[in-house]
């Protein structure tokens, strides 16, 4: 696994000084059992997360999207430009 050191620092992400400190976990022991039991995961309605923008597009997406769809070209093509 790389090091952070050897991947940089990203615009979006203040990397912890502290090296020791634990990873926050987005759910308990039992739901991760579970997900490993059930061999499935939920995915619930975005509307039920609480969070008015998940699932919204950025404001990049829909530029990218306006253009693929007027020019008929591939968004990966756009995008990498």
């Amino acid at each position: 696994m790389a090091d952070l050191e050897e991947i940089g620092q990203h615009p979006s992400f203040r990397a912890p000084t502290n090296k020791e400190i634990r990873i926050w976990r987005y759910m308990d022991l039992a739901k991760y059992l579970a997900i490993l039991q059930r061999r499935a995961l939920f995915f619930p309605r975005a509307t039920l997360l609480g969070d008015p923008f998940e699932g919204s597009s950025t404001i990049p997406m829909v530029v990218a999207r306006e253009h693929v769809e007027k020019n008929k070209v591939c968004q990966t093509a756009y995008l990498s430009k």
